[in-house]
């Protein structure tokens, strides 16, 4: 009721509200009221030769209530109680958060703002509460004009696992080192600096894990609705138009002309070779192999281009030597 959402009860109270000389039905009715409470139905809920009203539907909105009735019923001897309820979906609140940006303050204006301001106002208030209003006074409107507040919307929700206490203290102590190598810059703070980094890290990795094993002991549904939402990128993800990706057309044209003219250019390198050109079969060879390993894949992690690159270069090295 404090939230203010729709509540609906439906039942046999065994108060006959059409007896209001009865004190019993008095003081309901009158707690009823006092919890803002409305009953809604009318007619008697238990035939016979005394009927009764005793089958109530009780609600806080009545407003969204309709077409409230009694239906016959051959199965009992209490009528069944019915009403229409237009049920209106609430739109998901979008959450926000208000944030005041540093990234492209202008410090010397800032400074210069503060030094011209007058503080008179100030100086002359006699008490701590008015000394603090005078100040505020002053501050507020500089700090709004070089660091404006504003509303964000946030779009994702965060991360659960980052409320572990481990993966806080590991940032705390992150953020500290960050401090300290900006303070004191020197070979030990960058260190100290990159270890702490590296902890984050694998906190980090441990606590997802720990969140998402917990999570498919008790709820294997909601396990995959976190899988969707924090492990798998959305479709809409792509490269930055700033990029060399994002100019898709022009990067795939660089990446074809380099791969087509790597072949044919290490072919031509093993022909001239074979057939005994005037060029020395030796710089040919290393050419080819210098063009292998610049071309070479940049990670193993396809097992089936790092064998064929292999078997290319091992190919060219152990060609028979000729003199020029």
């Amino acid at each position: 009721m404090a939230r203010n959402l729709p509540i609906y009860l439906l039942g046999d109270t065994n108060f006959d509200v059409t007896r209001h000389e009865k004190p019993g039905v008095t003081s309901y009715l009158q707690q009823l009221d006092d919890l803002s409470l409305k009953q809604l139905i009318v007619e008697p809920t238990h035939p016979g030769l005394n009927p009764s009203l005793i089958d109530h539907f009780i609600t806080n909105k009545p407003e969204d209530t309709s077409n409230v009735r009694v239906v016959p019923c051959n199965i009992s001897d209490h009528d069944l109680i019915a009403a229409s309820v237009s049920v209106t979906k609430a739109r998901h609140a979008v959450r926000t958060i208000a944030v005041r940006s540093t990234r492209h303050v202008n410090v010397d204006a800032l400074c210069l703002d503060f030094l011209q301001a007058d503080w008179a106002q100030l100086d002359g208030s006699n008490n701590t509460t008015d000394k603090w209003a005078s100040f505020y006074n002053i501050w507020d409107p500089i700090i709004d004009r070089h660091m404006p507040m504003r509303t964000i919307p946030l779009k994702h929700r965060p991360y659960p696992w980052l409320q572990d206490e481990d993966v806080q203290e590991a940032m705390t102590a992150r953020d500290q080192a960050r401090v300290d190598r900006e303070c004191t810059p020197c070979d030990v703070t960058e260190r100290e600096f990159r270890e702490r980094r590296n902890a984050v890290k694998v906190v980090l990795n441990r606590a997802c894990s720990s969140y998402f094993k917990t999570s498919f002991k008790h709820s294997r549904s909601r396990t995959w609705r976190d899988i969707r939402q924090f492990l798998v990128s959305s479709k809409k993800t792509g490269h930055s138009v700033d990029s060399p990706m994002g100019r898709s057309s022009e990067w795939m044209e660089r990446l074809n002309s380099y791969f087509t003219s790597v072949g044919p250019d290490v072919a031509r390198s093993l022909a001239a070779a074979d057939t005994g050109a005037s060029r020395c079969r030796r710089a040919h060879r290393a050419c080819a192999v210098g063009r292998l390993h610049r071309s070479r894949p940049r990670s193993p992690n396809c097992p089936r281009r790092w064998g064929a690159w292999e078997h290319l270069v091992h190919a060219v090295q152990t060609a028979s030597p000729s003199r020029c």
